[in-house]
């Protein structure tokens, strides 16, 4: 404690002062006096007390800002009042009255809150009101340092709080590079257990003494320690820490210099483990390297694009549209949408919908192209972008549009089969009806040649009916020796109105030679053909045929390499436009399946095809020579045959009379009949009965199945149409010769299908009979069956 101010004290405030005098029984008159001048001179206001207990009661009021007390109070101690002011937190000034020089020196001794004290024999008035001034002062500085102190501790409480709680690794060290402080999170990332670790020791050699591929780390390199060196802050993104069992780990930090004024005395350093971070970014990475990949290796087109502007596409768009990326980015997306999709596109783009449909594309050389599009939007950093997947459907377009126009061709063809099915029946009837009235009539009887025509007629429709059944292709194949020349002549009044009257038939007929081939597929070729042509000339031309001897140098080139080919003889059929011509790019692919210059709905592509595939089936060559505007030749090579041939085109036989047949053909086997037709089945019946054949009929292939189960006479024959709804011909033949092996078949259609395709009973079991026939003809036909063919089974 320090000694009272005497004369040099300083003379204190103006304002009044609360002081409490407490004495003991014996009052001092002389220090009474002091403060009663000192409170008539307006400087303080005095409240005085007598004894102990007086004096608690009045301390603890706290109503005074000095307490002046003796150190005697009737036998306690003063000293002992000021404790219990201290405990009660009384913060008034306590100045304590001391009766002898050895008090003094047990207060200087004393430390239990005494601000000041008096020696009785030494008061007076002055040096009593600088006392109370100096120990108001004292009280106040004291009450000033507490809580500076306390200001002090919260700070310090808070920082360390912060340093606890933060989960990034913090650390101090002074100029030497020695470790001043360091936080929890440090100690655990650097794999310490102890603040005692670290703090008082050189922490560069402990925790960054090394480079990432553990090359020693200089000191005088450390961007840490450059960085208070210096005076400036540091920050690295790319190095390691070292744990304390030697092992390490990639950190990001950021070290800075403390100063005290100018002077730099140390720095502190902040720092964080990365391996998460960078395990994140490697899997970002490989994920954006697999998404590039997967973009790239595409085969469609994918665009990103903001407000419709591209800003990111992969090669299949630019493959797509026939642009480079550089041409591409920063345009309009629209730029790429045809005009007839735009609307659908710009209300798509700002309705943000997304999902699947189908647009069209502008390619950069004007060219449009059908697409399938697949769009999403998403946000990034607040932006939607939209993403959108293309697809070229082009080819898929044209290739459902030819599978349609197939489908159709196929029904067309399946309508014209069964045309020709009932319009057979009804000319096997008429044929069979008019054998019948020429048996009956005598040799000279005028009414022969009304019924020639009749035959002539029929001769005619069944002609029609095979050109029908071409078209359909329905026609079983059955290769014939045909004159060509004769053939070429016999279809030019189908090709005449096949190609309309606009275009001229011309035909050079200069060589009679035969070929062996289908009739029905060389009508085929002819029919594709002058379709063909009659497409390449619009406005009308003129179409020539021509069979000639082939050379060998006319032949196309290479085929006469062959040694099967040298030792060959062909014919040439060539047939010659004056149309439009085609370029050298499409002459490359005119027989491809399915390839066609017309627009959807116009043509197949399988004309030229199907010509090339009967060319080549019957082992000759086609060549095509034409240019552009100069019209078209095509020129088929046939291998010439010596036999005789049979006639180009069937015709249906006259009836012979009984006389002119002879009896040859008259049998009496049992013959079982099904025909759903009830006049072919009337008039076969009729022929079969005539020349003494048993006959059974059925109407339907279950009743035939029916009276096959019950006869108790064997079948020598089952003569059968195979059209038939329910149980068709070939089922009936099959199930027939299960119960009667022995039996053999006969199978009369107007056209064949697929029924027959693929049925045992056929081939060497089994004979067909293309109707219309006479019955002559089908007469013949059963004789024949019976007498040569082996049994079936």
């Amino acid at each position: 404690m320090s000694k009272p101010l005497h004369r040099d004290a300083p003379a204190g405030n103006t304002e009044r002062i609360r002081v409490l005098l407490i004495e003991s029984r014996r009052a001092d008159p002389q220090l009474r006096r002091a403060l009663t001048f000192q409170t008539r001179r307006a400087r303080f206001s005095l409240e005085c007390v007598t004894g102990f207990t007086a004096g608690v009661e009045a301390i603890r009021r706290r109503a005074h800002d000095v307490c002046l007390l003796d150190s005697r109070l009737d036998g306690e101690s003063g000293l002992k009042l000021v404790a219990e002011a201290n405990s009660g937190g009384v913060e008034a000034a306590m100045i304590v009255l001391a009766n002898s020089p050895n008090e003094v020196d047990s207060l200087h001794a004393s430390e239990d809150g005494v601000s000041d004290w008096l020696l009785k024999s030494d008061v007076s008035a002055d040096l009593v009101s600088r006392v109370i001034m100096h120990a108001i002062e004292r009280k106040s500085f004291g009450r000033a340092q507490d809580a500076a102190r306390a200001a002090l501790q919260k700070t310090e409480n808070r920082f360390r709080l912060l340093l606890d709680s933060t989960g990034e690794g913090i650390y101090g060290l002074g100029l030497d590079g020695v470790c001043t402080f360091v936080n929890p999170a440090a100690l655990r990332m650097l794999g310490h257990q102890h603040e005692s670790d670290l703090i008082g020791k050189p922490i560069h050699d402990i925790a960054h003494h090394s480079f990432k591929d553990g090359r020693r780390y200089p000191q005088s390199e450390c961007a840490i320690i450059q960085a208070y060196v210096r005076g400036d802050g540091a920050h690295v993104s790319d190095e390691v820490f070292w744990r304390a069992d030697g092992t390490s780990f990639p950190v990001e930090y950021w070290s800075y210099p403390i100063r005290e004024g100018d002077t730099v005395v140390g720095a502190v350093v902040t720092f964080l483990d990365i391996s998460d971070r960078l395990r994140t970014q490697v899997t970002l990475a490989r994920s954006e390297s697999r998404f590039r990949t997967i973009v790239e290796a595409s085969f469609d087109a994918i665009v990103i694009h903001e407000n419709d502007i591209i800003v990111e596409t992969n090669r299949g768009f630019s493959g797509l549209f026939a642009c480079e990326s550089d041409e591409i980015i920063g345009r309009s997306v629209l730029d790429f949408i045809a005009d007839e999709s735009l609307e659908l596109v710009r209300h798509r783009i700002a309705e943000g919908t997304e999902g699947k449909y189908d647009l069209i594309g502008k390619r950069s050389d004007g060219r449009t192209v059908f697409l399938e599009a697949m769009s999403r939007t998403h946000t990034v950093n607040g932006a939607k972008e939209r993403i959108t997947g293309l697809r070229d459907v082009t080819e898929k377009r044209r290739i459902e549009a030819r599978l349609r126009q197939g489908q159709r061709m196929e029904a067309m063809g399946r309508l014209a089969g069964g045309v020709a099915h009932d319009f057979n029946n009804l000319l096997t009837v008429i044929a069979s009806c008019t054998g019948f009235l020429t048996e009956g009539l005598a040799p000279n009887d005028p009414r022969h040649g009304e019924l020639r025509e009749i035959d002539r007629a029929a001769a005619a429709a069944a002609a029609l009916t095979r050109q029908l059944l071409a078209f359909s292709r329905q026609q079983p194949i059955a290769p014939q020796l045909v004159r060509l020349d004769e053939a070429v002549a016999n279809s030019t009044a189908l090709l005449g109105r096949l190609i309309g009257a606009q275009v001229a038939l011309e035909t050079t007929l200069r060589d009679s030679s035969t070929v062996r081939i289908d009739p029905c597929q060389l009508d085929q070729v002819l029919m594709n053909l002058a379709v063909n042509a009659r497409d390449a000339m619009p406005a009308g031309g003129v179409l020539h045929i021509e069979t000639a001897p082939a050379e060998k140098d006319d032949l196309p080139h290479g085929a006469a390499s062959c040694d099967v080919v040298a030792s060959t003889q062909y014919v040439r059929l060539s047939v010659t436009d004056t149309g439009t011509g085609i370029d050298e790019s499409t002459q490359a692919r005119v027989f491809e399946p399915f390839f066609t210059t017309k627009t959807p709905g116009e043509g197949t592509g399988l004309g030229l095809a199907t010509v090339y595939g009967i060319v080549k089936q019957n082992g000759g060559f086609i060549r095509l020579k034409s240019e552009r505007g100069r019209g078209s030749t095509f020129d088929l090579f046939l291998p010439r045959v010596e036999d005789a041939p049979t006639a180009a085109r069937a015709t249906p036989p006259r009836l012979r009379s009984s006389m002119e047949t002879g009896t040859d053909l008259a049998g009496t086997e049992t013959i079982l009949l099904v025909e759903d037709d009830p006049a072919v089945r009337a008039v076969v019946w009729a022929s079969l009965v005539r020349y003494g054949y048993h006959v059974l009929e059925a109407a339907s292939g279950a009743e035939a199945l029916d009276i096959a189960t019950k006869v108790t006479v064997p079948i020598d024959l089952l003569l059968t149409d195979i059209m038939m709804p329910g149980v068709n011909g070939r089922e009936v033949a099959e199930r027939m010769t299960a119960i009667q092996p022995k039996t053999k078949v006969l199978f009369v259609s107007g056209y064949v299908g697929e029924v027959l395709a693929g049925c045992d009973t056929a081939g060497a079991r089994a004979e067909h009979l293309q109707k219309p026939f006479s019955a002559t003809t089908l007469v013949r036909k059963v004789r024949e069956i019976l007498d040569t063919q082996a049994s079936i089974g």
